[in-house]
């Protein structure tokens, strides 16, 4: 039974498409089926001659890009949906990594794993580095070449000088510090060092480096292989590590409130306390700002300590990369 009805479904599919074959059409249309309408690539595409070398340049690319291996993708729907794709090697990213400007080296390590795994290597960032490095650029000795001879903490360093000398960065820089900084943003930090530096009878500099506790460092795996060890000469691979990070950098996750008030005031010790809240008003004076900050233990959800500036003319907030960051107060 089911084998008569096989045999009469196939007779009735047309070899050709005639008027009775359209949706218009009062007569009964065959069903066909899916594997019926799909058609190879091989027998679609037209035979190419094995003599290359007397055929002109233009039809052999015509020809190329007719062969284009296209994969076809089976929906549940009464359509076959075809895509077609191509992947670029390694090599092609390698090389492009070495014209992208620094303000989209982001964008271009979210392309895909490898262009990420690119912007990771030792390579990218040397090359970066002699793109933008000039002999008679005031950058101090801590980015010379003798220096940048070191691989621990290469990226940071590089990251570093770009701030310091692109003029892209820079000028996003000037542009943050011409207005006050949303200090919304520091609340849950935990303050790990606080100093003030007196600049003048008058002003003092009040610092807070405010620290990330969910900051997690990323780790180089060194991937060099010593066939030969011997006991006179060991080396451990957790040492080679540690040396060729180029991802290395104590302030990562930090960020440093330069608070400039007038006069030097003492304070109560924060170390090692999250702040809970901040507010920035207008003084009682209505000269100055009034800056609140409230401090206490990671653990608890009320603050113990509040810190309060009277007379305070400027906040910024200041990254790891700006060059006015201070790590410690030397």
């Amino acid at each position: 039974m089911s084998g008569g009805r096989r045999k009469k479904s196939a007779e009735c599919i047309p070899q050709d498409l005639t008027l009775a074959s359209y949706a218009n059409s009062a007569d009964p249309k065959p069903r066909y089926r899916k594997s019926d309408s799909v058609i190879s690539t091989a027998e679609a595409s037209p035979a190419i001659e094995e003599d290359w070398f007397e055929r002109e340049e233009d039809d052999i690319i015509a020809d190329v890009e007719k062969i284009k291996v296209r994969g076809t993708r089976q929906l549940e729907t009464e359509e076959d949906v075809g895509f077609s794709s191509q992947i670029f090697p390694y090599d092609f990213w390698f090389l492009l990594g070495g014209y992208i400007e620094p303000e989209f080296i982001g964008t271009f390590a979210q392309i895909s794993r490898v262009t990420r795994h690119v912007v990771s290597t030792q390579v990218f960032w040397r090359r970066l580095y002699s793109r933008y490095y000039r002999i008679d650029q005031d950058v101090g000795p801590h980015f010379s070449p003798e220096s940048m001879s070191r691989l621990l903490g290469y990226r940071t360093r590089v990251i570093k000088l770009l701030h310091l000398i692109y003029p892209r960065f820079r000028l996003t820089l000037a542009q943050k510090s011409s207005f006050w900084p949303d200090l919304n943003n520091l609340v849950g930090r935990v303050c790990t060092l606080h100093w003030t530096s007196k600049i003048s009878r008058q002003q003092c500099y009040f610092y807070f480096k405010l620290k990330d506790p969910h900051t997690s460092q990323q780790k180089y795996k060194h991937t060099e292989f010593f066939a030969e060890e011997s006991d006179d000469f060991c080396v451990s691979r957790r040492l080679l590590d540690d040396l060729s990070d180029i991802n290395h950098n104590t302030e990562q996750g930090c960020k440093l409130l330069q608070v400039l008030n007038v006069g030097w005031c003492q304070l109560q010790p924060v170390l090692g306390l999250r702040l809970k809240s901040v507010s920035l008003s207008v003084s009682n004076e209505m000269k100055h700002h009034k800056l609140c900050l409230d401090f206490g233990p990671p653990a608890s959800k009320s603050s113990d300590i509040r810190v309060t500036l009277t007379s305070v003319l400027n906040v910024k907030v200041l990254n790891w990369w700006n060059p006015q960051y201070k790590g410690n107060p030397a």
